[in-house]
Protein backbone atom coordinates (compact mmCIF):
# COMPACT_ATOMS: atom_id res chain seq x y z
CA UNK A 1 0.00 0.00 0.00
CA UNK A 2 2.71 2.79 0.53
CA UNK A 3 4.13 1.75 -2.70
CA UNK A 4 0.71 2.36 -4.61
CA UNK A 5 0.07 5.63 -2.64
CA UNK A 6 3.55 6.69 -3.34
CA UNK A 7 3.13 5.78 -6.94
CA UNK A 8 -0.90 7.39 -7.19
CA UNK A 9 0.58 10.43 -5.60
CA UNK A 10 3.27 10.99 -8.35
CA UNK A 11 0.30 10.32 -10.94
CA UNK A 12 -2.31 12.61 -9.29
CA UNK A 13 0.05 15.38 -8.18
CA UNK A 14 0.97 15.42 -12.14
CA UNK A 15 -2.67 15.77 -13.12
CA UNK A 16 -2.90 18.92 -11.17
CA UNK A 17 -0.03 20.71 -13.42
CA UNK A 18 -1.81 21.48 -16.42
CA UNK A 19 -5.25 21.59 -15.42
CA UNK A 20 -6.38 25.01 -14.94
CA UNK A 21 -9.91 26.72 -15.92
CA UNK A 22 -13.54 26.85 -14.76
CA UNK A 23 -17.20 27.46 -16.30
CA UNK A 24 -18.60 29.68 -13.54
CA UNK A 25 -16.73 31.20 -10.81
CA UNK A 26 -17.72 29.78 -7.58
CA UNK A 27 -14.42 30.12 -5.60
CA UNK A 28 -13.66 33.15 -3.08
CA UNK A 29 -15.77 34.57 0.49
CA UNK A 30 -14.76 37.75 -1.16
CA UNK A 31 -15.07 38.19 -4.99
CA UNK A 32 -12.50 40.74 -5.34
CA UNK A 33 -12.97 43.97 -7.58
CA UNK A 34 -11.32 44.70 -10.11
CA UNK A 35 -8.83 42.37 -11.36
CA UNK A 36 -5.47 43.79 -10.35
CA UNK A 37 -4.79 46.63 -8.04
CA UNK A 38 -1.73 48.91 -7.16
CA UNK A 39 -0.93 51.53 -4.22
CA UNK A 40 2.48 53.13 -5.03
CA UNK A 41 3.49 55.72 -2.24
CA UNK A 42 6.36 58.39 -2.70
CA UNK A 43 8.83 56.47 -0.60
CA UNK A 44 8.69 53.57 -3.20
CA UNK A 45 8.66 56.17 -5.64
CA UNK A 46 11.88 57.98 -4.26
CA UNK A 47 14.07 54.40 -3.94
CA UNK A 48 13.01 53.51 -7.73
CA UNK A 49 14.08 56.83 -8.43
CA UNK A 50 17.41 56.46 -7.12
CA UNK A 51 17.98 53.42 -8.48
CA UNK A 52 16.93 54.46 -11.86
CA UNK A 53 18.96 57.48 -12.19
CA UNK A 54 22.04 55.11 -11.35
CA UNK A 55 21.08 52.77 -14.63
CA UNK A 56 20.09 55.61 -17.08
CA UNK A 57 24.06 56.09 -18.40
CA UNK A 58 24.50 52.42 -18.32
CA UNK A 59 21.13 52.15 -20.31
CA UNK A 60 21.91 54.43 -22.98
CA UNK A 61 25.72 53.74 -23.41
CA UNK A 62 25.97 49.98 -23.03
CA UNK A 63 22.52 48.95 -24.35
CA UNK A 64 20.82 51.42 -26.19
CA UNK A 65 24.11 52.72 -27.90
CA UNK A 66 25.36 49.71 -29.18
CA UNK A 67 21.83 48.84 -30.54
CA UNK A 68 22.20 52.36 -32.82
CA UNK A 69 23.01 51.29 -37.13
CA UNK A 70 26.09 52.37 -38.21
CA UNK A 71 24.88 53.12 -41.91
CA UNK A 72 21.44 54.09 -42.81
CA UNK A 73 20.67 53.67 -46.98
CA UNK A 74 17.99 55.92 -48.13
CA UNK A 75 16.18 56.43 -51.67
CA UNK A 76 17.98 53.33 -53.26
CA UNK A 77 21.31 54.23 -52.22
CA UNK A 78 21.44 57.48 -53.27
CA UNK A 79 21.16 59.03 -49.32
CA UNK A 80 23.00 57.48 -46.52
CA UNK A 81 23.90 58.39 -43.13
CA UNK A 82 27.15 56.79 -42.26
CA UNK A 83 29.42 56.64 -39.50
CA UNK A 84 26.57 57.11 -36.64
CA UNK A 85 27.84 56.19 -32.93
CA UNK A 86 26.22 57.86 -29.44
CA UNK A 87 28.53 58.39 -26.87
CA UNK A 88 29.77 59.33 -23.35
CA UNK A 89 26.12 59.89 -21.68
CA UNK A 90 26.77 61.10 -18.51
CA UNK A 91 24.45 62.49 -15.64
CA UNK A 92 24.80 65.26 -13.18
CA UNK A 93 23.19 63.83 -10.04
CA UNK A 94 21.49 65.66 -7.34
CA UNK A 95 18.27 67.48 -9.44
CA UNK A 96 16.55 63.82 -10.26
CA UNK A 97 12.67 63.79 -8.79
CA UNK A 98 9.65 61.62 -9.25
CA UNK A 99 6.71 63.40 -7.29
CA UNK A 100 3.62 61.99 -7.09
CA UNK A 101 1.19 65.21 -8.03
CA UNK A 102 -2.57 64.85 -6.55
CA UNK A 103 -3.62 68.08 -8.85
CA UNK A 104 -2.36 66.61 -11.76
CA UNK A 105 -3.77 63.15 -11.15
CA UNK A 106 -0.30 61.96 -12.61
CA UNK A 107 3.86 62.07 -11.75
CA UNK A 108 6.49 64.68 -11.75
CA UNK A 109 9.27 63.82 -13.04
CA UNK A 110 12.06 66.65 -12.74
CA UNK A 111 15.29 64.41 -14.43
CA UNK A 112 19.12 64.86 -13.43
CA UNK A 113 21.20 67.31 -15.59
CA UNK A 114 22.22 65.29 -18.61
CA UNK A 115 25.54 67.15 -18.47
CA UNK A 116 26.96 65.19 -21.57
CA UNK A 117 26.25 62.93 -24.32
CA UNK A 118 28.09 63.39 -27.71
CA UNK A 119 25.95 62.09 -31.05
CA UNK A 120 27.65 61.77 -34.47
CA UNK A 121 27.09 60.96 -38.22
CA UNK A 122 27.89 61.67 -41.85
CA UNK A 123 25.87 62.85 -44.73
CA UNK A 124 26.39 61.74 -47.53
CA UNK A 125 24.31 61.76 -50.82
CA UNK A 126 24.56 61.99 -54.79
CA UNK A 127 23.66 65.32 -56.49
CA UNK A 128 23.81 63.76 -59.80
CA UNK A 129 25.53 60.97 -60.86
CA UNK A 130 28.84 61.07 -60.71
CA UNK A 131 29.18 63.89 -58.17
CA UNK A 132 28.54 63.40 -55.17
CA UNK A 133 28.19 65.30 -51.46
CA UNK A 134 28.96 64.44 -47.80
CA UNK A 135 29.50 66.36 -44.50
CA UNK A 136 29.77 65.72 -40.80
CA UNK A 137 27.10 66.45 -37.79
CA UNK A 138 27.98 66.36 -34.45
CA UNK A 139 25.34 67.17 -31.68
CA UNK A 140 26.58 67.79 -27.76
CA UNK A 141 24.20 68.09 -25.80
CA UNK A 142 25.54 69.96 -22.68
CA UNK A 143 23.67 70.49 -19.21
CA UNK A 144 20.53 69.96 -20.92
CA UNK A 145 17.58 70.01 -17.88
CA UNK A 146 14.35 68.37 -18.54
CA UNK A 147 11.01 68.32 -16.69
CA UNK A 148 7.88 66.47 -17.51
CA UNK A 149 5.18 64.94 -15.60
CA UNK A 150 2.69 61.97 -16.86
CA UNK A 151 -0.77 61.66 -15.96
CA UNK A 152 -2.83 58.53 -16.59
CA UNK A 153 -6.58 58.51 -16.89
CA UNK A 154 -10.14 56.30 -18.18
CA UNK A 155 -12.09 57.10 -21.22
CA UNK A 156 -15.00 57.90 -19.91
CA UNK A 157 -16.79 55.43 -22.22
CA UNK A 158 -14.90 52.65 -22.76
CA UNK A 159 -12.37 52.75 -19.62
CA UNK A 160 -9.61 52.67 -22.34
CA UNK A 161 -6.02 54.09 -20.72
CA UNK A 162 -5.48 57.88 -21.74
CA UNK A 163 -1.86 58.78 -21.03
CA UNK A 164 -1.02 62.16 -21.14
CA UNK A 165 2.36 64.48 -20.45
CA UNK A 166 1.99 67.68 -18.67
CA UNK A 167 4.16 70.78 -17.86
CA UNK A 168 6.75 69.47 -20.21
CA UNK A 169 10.24 72.08 -19.97
CA UNK A 170 13.43 72.02 -21.87
CA UNK A 171 16.56 73.80 -21.45
CA UNK A 172 19.17 72.89 -24.31
CA UNK A 173 21.85 75.13 -22.15
CA UNK A 174 25.41 74.90 -23.64
CA UNK A 175 24.16 72.03 -26.16
CA UNK A 176 25.28 72.59 -29.61
CA UNK A 177 25.38 71.56 -33.21
CA UNK A 178 28.82 71.18 -35.71
CA UNK A 179 28.75 70.40 -39.36
CA UNK A 180 32.12 69.44 -40.51
CA UNK A 181 32.51 70.11 -44.59
CA UNK A 182 33.46 72.79 -47.20
CA UNK A 183 33.46 76.26 -46.15
CA UNK A 184 29.72 76.60 -46.83
CA UNK A 185 28.66 73.94 -44.43
CA UNK A 186 30.47 75.16 -41.97
CA UNK A 187 28.52 78.93 -42.49
CA UNK A 188 25.50 77.35 -41.88
CA UNK A 189 26.85 75.21 -39.08
CA UNK A 190 28.16 78.27 -37.15
CA UNK A 191 24.46 80.48 -37.97
CA UNK A 192 22.62 76.95 -36.60
CA UNK A 193 23.78 77.42 -33.15
CA UNK A 194 22.34 81.45 -33.03
CA UNK A 195 18.37 79.53 -33.32
CA UNK A 196 19.02 77.91 -30.67
CA UNK A 197 17.36 79.84 -28.40
CA UNK A 198 14.07 79.81 -30.76
CA UNK A 199 14.41 75.93 -31.35
CA UNK A 200 14.01 75.86 -27.14
CA UNK A 201 10.74 77.79 -27.65
CA UNK A 202 9.33 75.68 -30.00
CA UNK A 203 10.15 72.45 -28.16
CA UNK A 204 8.39 73.53 -25.14
CA UNK A 205 5.14 75.24 -27.22
CA UNK A 206 5.03 71.85 -29.40
CA UNK A 207 6.89 68.83 -27.70
CA UNK A 208 4.08 68.47 -25.18
CA UNK A 209 0.71 69.13 -27.48
CA UNK A 210 2.62 66.39 -30.37
CA UNK A 211 3.71 63.82 -28.49
CA UNK A 212 -0.05 63.55 -26.39
CA UNK A 213 -1.57 63.63 -30.05
CA UNK A 214 0.92 60.79 -30.93
CA UNK A 215 0.29 58.90 -27.62
CA UNK A 216 -3.48 58.95 -27.74
CA UNK A 217 -4.26 59.30 -31.21
CA UNK A 218 -1.99 56.61 -32.54
CA UNK A 219 0.14 54.43 -30.59
CA UNK A 220 -2.54 53.56 -28.20
CA UNK A 221 -4.97 53.01 -30.66
CA UNK A 222 -3.19 51.25 -32.55
CA UNK A 223 -2.12 48.69 -30.03
CA UNK A 224 -5.60 48.64 -28.21
CA UNK A 225 -9.70 48.72 -28.90
CA UNK A 226 -11.15 50.45 -26.51
CA UNK A 227 -8.45 49.56 -23.29
CA UNK A 228 -8.58 45.90 -25.19
CA UNK A 229 -5.20 44.59 -26.64
CA UNK A 230 -5.88 41.90 -29.59
CA UNK A 231 -2.98 39.39 -30.27
CA UNK A 232 -3.67 36.68 -33.69
CA UNK A 233 -3.11 32.97 -32.25
CA UNK A 234 -2.37 30.50 -35.46
CA UNK A 235 -2.80 26.91 -35.24
CA UNK A 236 -0.37 23.99 -35.57
CA UNK A 237 -0.85 25.04 -39.87
CA UNK A 238 -0.01 28.25 -39.58
CA UNK A 239 -3.81 29.21 -40.03
CA UNK A 240 -5.86 31.56 -37.75
CA UNK A 241 -7.45 29.87 -34.97
CA UNK A 242 -8.50 32.84 -32.63
CA UNK A 243 -7.87 36.13 -31.44
CA UNK A 244 -5.98 36.24 -27.80
CA UNK A 245 -7.46 39.11 -26.08
CA UNK A 246 -5.99 40.94 -22.55
CA UNK A 247 -8.42 43.86 -21.28
CA UNK A 248 -6.64 46.26 -19.78
CA UNK A 249 -9.34 48.94 -19.47
CA UNK A 250 -9.64 51.00 -15.89
CA UNK A 251 -12.82 50.62 -14.52
CA UNK A 252 -11.71 53.88 -13.04
CA UNK A 253 -9.42 56.82 -12.44
CA UNK A 254 -6.58 56.44 -10.54
CA UNK A 255 -6.97 58.09 -7.30
CA UNK A 256 -4.10 60.22 -6.14
CA UNK A 257 -4.14 60.97 -2.47
CA UNK A 258 -1.79 61.75 0.83
CA UNK A 259 1.54 61.15 -1.44
CA UNK A 260 -0.02 57.70 -2.49
CA UNK A 261 -1.65 56.45 -6.17
CA UNK A 262 -3.80 53.63 -6.87
CA UNK A 263 -4.38 52.18 -9.93
CA UNK A 264 -6.91 49.69 -11.27
CA UNK A 265 -7.33 47.05 -14.12
CA UNK A 266 -9.96 45.04 -15.11
CA UNK A 267 -7.22 42.00 -16.28
CA UNK A 268 -9.22 39.77 -18.06
CA UNK A 269 -7.33 37.66 -20.21
CA UNK A 270 -9.81 35.30 -23.17
CA UNK A 271 -10.20 34.17 -26.48
CA UNK A 272 -12.53 36.20 -28.53
CA UNK A 273 -14.53 33.23 -29.71
CA UNK A 274 -14.76 31.87 -26.12
CA UNK A 275 -15.28 35.48 -24.42
CA UNK A 276 -15.74 36.11 -20.52
CA UNK A 277 -17.22 32.32 -18.70
CA UNK A 278 -16.63 33.71 -15.17
CA UNK A 279 -18.13 36.08 -13.60
CA UNK A 280 -16.91 39.08 -13.03
CA UNK A 281 -16.70 40.44 -9.13
CA UNK A 282 -17.99 43.60 -8.23
CA UNK A 283 -16.54 43.98 -4.28
CA UNK A 284 -13.54 46.62 -3.99
CA UNK A 285 -10.43 45.09 -2.42
CA UNK A 286 -9.01 46.49 0.24
CA UNK A 287 -5.33 47.77 1.12
CA UNK A 288 -3.48 47.69 3.86
CA UNK A 289 -2.50 50.88 5.77
CA UNK A 290 0.53 50.32 7.58
CA UNK A 291 4.28 50.64 6.89
CA UNK A 292 3.94 49.14 3.06
CA UNK A 293 4.74 51.34 0.44
CA UNK A 294 4.08 49.35 -2.49
CA UNK A 295 1.27 46.95 -2.62
CA UNK A 296 -0.14 44.55 -5.55
CA UNK A 297 -3.48 42.98 -4.93
CA UNK A 298 -4.59 40.57 -7.71
CA UNK A 299 -8.16 38.92 -7.60
CA UNK A 300 -8.56 35.18 -8.41
CA UNK A 301 -10.70 36.18 -10.87
CA UNK A 302 -7.86 37.38 -13.25
CA UNK A 303 -6.39 34.01 -12.50
CA UNK A 304 -9.44 31.84 -13.66
CA UNK A 305 -10.17 34.01 -16.63
CA UNK A 306 -6.56 33.16 -17.62
CA UNK A 307 -6.81 29.84 -16.33
CA UNK A 308 -10.60 29.45 -18.34
CA UNK A 309 -8.91 30.65 -21.26
CA UNK A 310 -5.86 28.60 -21.69
CA UNK A 311 -7.79 25.23 -20.78
CA UNK A 312 -10.55 25.88 -23.63
CA UNK A 313 -8.08 25.62 -26.51
CA UNK A 314 -8.60 21.75 -25.59
CA UNK A 315 -5.06 21.81 -27.23
CA UNK A 316 -3.26 20.81 -23.89
CA UNK A 317 -2.05 17.35 -23.35
CA UNK A 318 -0.39 15.51 -21.16
CA UNK A 319 0.75 11.73 -21.34
CA UNK A 320 1.93 10.22 -18.56
CA UNK A 321 4.31 6.78 -18.75
CA UNK A 322 4.78 4.26 -16.73
CA UNK A 323 8.60 5.60 -17.28
CA UNK A 324 8.00 8.89 -16.42
CA UNK A 325 6.09 7.94 -13.40
CA UNK A 326 9.02 6.04 -12.34
CA UNK A 327 11.25 8.46 -12.40
CA UNK A 328 9.20 10.67 -10.55
CA UNK A 329 8.16 7.95 -7.61
CA UNK A 330 10.50 4.81 -8.38
CA UNK A 331 8.10 2.69 -9.24
CA UNK A 332 6.86 1.25 -12.57
CA UNK A 333 3.21 2.54 -13.54
CA UNK A 334 1.37 -1.36 -14.08
CA UNK A 335 -1.89 -3.00 -13.68
CA UNK A 336 -0.65 -4.95 -10.63
CA UNK A 337 0.31 -1.86 -8.69
CA UNK A 338 -3.28 -0.28 -9.61
CA UNK A 339 -5.16 -3.85 -8.38
CA UNK A 340 -5.71 -2.73 -5.35
CA UNK A 341 -7.68 0.14 -6.79
CA UNK A 342 -8.90 -0.93 -10.12
CA UNK A 343 -8.76 -4.78 -10.40
CA UNK A 344 -10.42 -4.73 -13.47
CA UNK A 345 -7.22 -3.77 -15.23
CA UNK A 346 -5.48 -6.97 -13.88
CA UNK A 347 -8.58 -9.24 -14.58
CA UNK A 348 -8.70 -8.47 -18.13
CA UNK A 349 -5.20 -7.94 -19.58
CA UNK A 350 -3.06 -9.61 -16.48
CA UNK A 351 0.41 -7.29 -15.55
CA UNK A 352 1.36 -4.82 -18.22
CA UNK A 353 2.80 -1.42 -17.95
CA UNK A 354 0.27 1.53 -18.26
CA UNK A 355 0.24 5.32 -19.39
CA UNK A 356 -2.33 8.23 -18.63
CA UNK A 357 -2.84 10.34 -20.98
CA UNK A 358 -4.45 13.71 -19.62
CA UNK A 359 -6.47 16.43 -21.01
CA UNK A 360 -7.39 19.44 -19.01
CA UNK A 361 -11.05 20.83 -19.01
CA UNK A 362 -12.52 23.70 -18.24
CA UNK A 363 -13.97 23.09 -14.13
CA UNK A 364 -10.56 24.18 -12.49
CA UNK A 365 -10.38 27.08 -10.21
CA UNK A 366 -7.91 28.47 -7.83
CA UNK A 367 -8.87 30.35 -4.61
CA UNK A 368 -7.54 31.84 -1.65
CA UNK A 369 -8.70 31.91 1.79
CA UNK A 370 -7.61 34.25 4.82
CA UNK A 371 -8.79 31.55 7.45
CA UNK A 372 -5.94 29.22 6.19
CA UNK A 373 -3.77 31.41 4.41
CA UNK A 374 -3.56 28.57 1.58
CA UNK A 375 -4.25 28.45 -1.77
CA UNK A 376 -6.64 25.80 -3.01
CA UNK A 377 -6.83 24.33 -6.42
CA UNK A 378 -9.69 22.49 -7.99
CA UNK A 379 -8.47 20.52 -11.04
CA UNK A 380 -10.41 18.60 -13.47
CA UNK A 381 -9.28 16.40 -16.35
CA UNK A 382 -10.17 14.04 -18.93
CA UNK A 383 -7.93 10.89 -18.18
CA UNK A 384 -7.62 8.05 -21.01
CA UNK A 385 -6.22 4.30 -19.05
CA UNK A 386 -4.05 3.03 -21.91
CA UNK A 387 -2.29 0.03 -21.68
CA UNK A 388 0.92 -1.42 -23.25
CA UNK A 389 0.22 -4.33 -24.76
CA UNK A 390 2.79 -5.49 -26.75
CA UNK A 391 6.07 -3.26 -25.53
CA UNK A 392 8.11 -4.22 -28.43
CA UNK A 393 5.89 -2.76 -31.55
CA UNK A 394 4.57 -0.07 -29.55
CA UNK A 395 0.49 -1.81 -29.13
CA UNK A 396 -1.83 -0.28 -26.58
CA UNK A 397 -4.90 -0.74 -26.04
CA UNK A 398 -7.51 2.16 -24.21
CA UNK A 399 -9.21 0.31 -21.36
CA UNK A 400 -11.86 3.57 -20.26
CA UNK A 401 -11.68 7.12 -19.80
CA UNK A 402 -12.71 9.11 -16.70
CA UNK A 403 -12.81 12.32 -15.57
CA UNK A 404 -11.18 13.34 -12.30
CA UNK A 405 -11.67 15.81 -10.30
CA UNK A 406 -8.74 16.80 -7.71
CA UNK A 407 -8.67 19.37 -4.86
CA UNK A 408 -5.31 20.51 -3.94
CA UNK A 409 -4.29 22.74 -1.11
CA UNK A 410 -0.99 25.03 -0.90
CA UNK A 411 0.08 26.95 2.16
CA UNK A 412 2.82 29.79 1.18
CA UNK A 413 4.10 32.18 3.83
CA UNK A 414 7.36 34.37 3.88
CA UNK A 415 9.68 34.67 6.45
CA UNK A 416 9.63 38.17 7.81
CA UNK A 417 12.92 38.10 9.40
CA UNK A 418 14.53 35.84 6.77
CA UNK A 419 12.91 36.59 3.76
CA UNK A 420 12.48 33.15 2.88
CA UNK A 421 9.72 32.05 0.77
CA UNK A 422 8.08 28.37 1.90
CA UNK A 423 5.27 26.40 -0.36
CA UNK A 424 4.12 23.31 0.87
CA UNK A 425 1.91 20.60 -0.11
CA UNK A 426 -1.10 20.16 2.55
CA UNK A 427 -4.03 18.50 0.96
CA UNK A 428 -4.48 16.24 -2.17
CA UNK A 429 -7.51 15.03 -2.15
CA UNK A 430 -9.84 13.37 -5.52
CA UNK A 431 -13.27 14.03 -4.90
CA UNK A 432 -14.98 12.56 -8.29
CA UNK A 433 -14.55 9.44 -10.62
CA UNK A 434 -16.80 9.71 -13.35
CA UNK A 435 -16.49 6.87 -16.17
CA UNK A 436 -17.49 8.49 -19.51
CA UNK A 437 -16.19 5.36 -21.96
CA UNK A 438 -15.91 1.52 -20.52
CA UNK A 439 -13.76 -0.97 -22.76
CA UNK A 440 -14.34 -2.96 -20.31
CA UNK A 441 -17.72 -4.63 -20.55
CA UNK A 442 -18.55 -1.83 -18.24
CA UNK A 443 -17.08 -3.63 -14.92
CA UNK A 444 -15.26 -0.32 -14.09
CA UNK A 445 -18.47 2.06 -14.46
CA UNK A 446 -20.34 -0.07 -12.26
CA UNK A 447 -17.31 -0.12 -9.89
CA UNK A 448 -17.03 3.37 -10.27
CA UNK A 449 -18.13 4.42 -6.71
CA UNK A 450 -16.02 1.69 -5.20
CA UNK A 451 -12.99 2.85 -7.51
CA UNK A 452 -13.64 6.19 -6.05
CA UNK A 453 -13.52 4.98 -2.11
CA UNK A 454 -10.69 3.21 -2.47
CA UNK A 455 -8.60 6.29 -3.96
CA UNK A 456 -9.80 7.91 -1.03
CA UNK A 457 -8.43 5.59 1.16
CA UNK A 458 -5.09 5.51 -0.63
CA UNK A 459 -5.24 9.32 -0.61
CA UNK A 460 -6.79 10.57 2.76
CA UNK A 461 -7.88 14.16 3.10
CA UNK A 462 -5.41 15.03 5.94
CA UNK A 463 -2.02 13.61 4.95
CA UNK A 464 -0.60 11.72 7.61
CA UNK A 465 2.76 12.80 8.79
CA UNK A 466 4.96 10.20 6.97
CA UNK A 467 3.00 11.93 3.75
CA UNK A 468 3.50 15.76 4.96
CA UNK A 469 7.56 14.73 5.58
CA UNK A 470 7.45 13.63 1.69
CA UNK A 471 5.86 17.02 1.10
CA UNK A 472 7.70 19.57 -1.29
CA UNK A 473 8.98 22.06 0.68
CA UNK A 474 11.14 24.16 -1.64
CA UNK A 475 12.54 27.95 -0.13
CA UNK A 476 13.69 30.81 -1.87
CA UNK A 477 15.36 33.92 -0.64
CA UNK A 478 13.24 37.41 -1.99
CA UNK A 479 15.23 40.67 -1.30
CA UNK A 480 13.22 43.60 0.90
CA UNK A 481 9.73 41.60 -0.06
CA UNK A 482 7.48 39.50 1.58
CA UNK A 483 3.64 38.33 1.63
CA UNK A 484 1.71 40.32 4.48
CA UNK A 485 -1.19 37.66 4.32
CA UNK A 486 -3.82 35.99 2.41
CA UNK A 487 -7.71 37.91 1.78
CA UNK A 488 -10.51 35.92 0.49
CA UNK A 489 -10.13 36.10 -3.27
CA UNK A 490 -6.97 38.09 -3.19
CA UNK A 491 -3.22 37.17 -2.77
CA UNK A 492 -1.59 40.59 -1.64
CA UNK A 493 2.53 41.33 -2.00
CA UNK A 494 3.90 43.90 -0.29
CA UNK A 495 7.35 45.77 -0.16
CA UNK A 496 8.85 47.99 2.79
CA UNK A 497 11.95 49.79 3.27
Amino acid sequence: MKILNTCLLAVLGALTLPSLAQDQFVGSDLQAYPGVQFRVEQSFVDLIEEEFFALVPYIVNDVIAPLIPKEIRLFLGFVQVRNIYARDFTLESGRGKFTIDEKKRGVMMNWDKISNWHIHFELWYILFWPIEYSFRVDLLAKNVLIDNGLSLQADTHSGKPIVNFFNTYVDLAQSSVSLSGDFVVEIIGWFANFFKTPLNILINEFFQPFVNLVINDFIIPGFLSNGLFSVEILDSQGKHYDNLIADITLPQNPNFNSGMMDVFTDAAIYFQKQGKHIKAPTTPMRFQLDEQNLQFVLSSFTVNQVIDAIMGTEYIQLPISHELIRAVSGFELTTTLMFAVIPELFYNYGPRNMTLDIKPLTGTFVDWKASTRSTTFHARALTKWIIDEDAFDNKTAEAFESILDIDVALSLDINQTTNAVQVQLTNLTLSGFNVTVDNLGGSVKSDEAGILYRLGSVIPVDPPPRVQRAQVHREVRLPRQRLRRWHDGRAQVSHFT
